[in-house]
């Protein structure tokens, strides 16, 4: 009889899983298609990273390119490797599924202006740089030094809407997003732009 009393009663609606997409926003019309063209930018989006991730795009390319005047992302890269492995392993997809996988993977909206517009928000979010990449990167590094961050991002992701073709946060998660901002610039500041990490010119 105890264990159906609850001393959290007035939080539970606030943390109860919010239902899938297509359940909860019916209008925004989610098709299987779009979800896997997602799920595979999300597979493929670092796939163009080179050996020490950012150090590599951010420093050794830089150096090798100098004086080419040609750019690199890792973008490019795992876009590159998208269509290598599409091709080399004779998998079928339709051509426009491939350009969409790859718009997503870049972030570029114009690349796929027919496509629906806050599907770009999910992986590499060029309009406000809240995206699952980052999400993911941000929780293993923030780890892997040691100092984790404590942030619900299964309560954070599941209580986000589609409002006006974007994906929005409600108020209550400010000091979540308050929060994934603090973290980059610890992250950038600690990790990813230590002297230690760059290469010398």
């Amino acid at each position: 009889m105890l264990r159906n009393i609850s001393q959290n009663l007035p939080l539970e609606p606030e943390y109860v899983d919010a239902a899938h997409p297509r359940d909860s926003q019916p209008e925004l019309k989610l098709t299987d298609r779009d979800v896997d063209c997602v799920e595979l930018a999300g597979l493929c989006h670092d796939l163009g990273h080179g050996p020490w991730s950012h150090v590599w795009d951010g420093s050794f390319i830089p150096i090798a390119l100098a004086g080419t005047g040609k750019s690199w992302k890792h973008e490019d890269g795992s876009e590159m490797m998208l269509d290598y492995l599409v091709s080399d392993n004779n998998i079928k997809i339709a051509l426009e599924d491939q350009r969409f996988i790859k718009a997503l993977i870049s972030g570029e909206r114009a690349r796929a202006p027919h496509e629906k517009g806050f599907l770009f928000d999910i992986v590499a979010n060029k309009r406000n740089g809240i995206d699952v990449d980052k999400l993911d990167y941000f929780h293993r590094d923030s780890h892997m030094i040691g100092d984790p961050i404590h942030l619900s991002l299964t309560r954070f992701v599941k209580s986000a809407r589609v409002i006006n073709n974007e994906i929005c946060y409600a108020i209550k998660d400010a000091n979540s997003v308050y929060e994934l901002g603090q973290a980059r610039f610890k992250l950038h500041k600690l990790i990813y732009n230590h002297k230690t990490g760059k290469l010398p010119r």
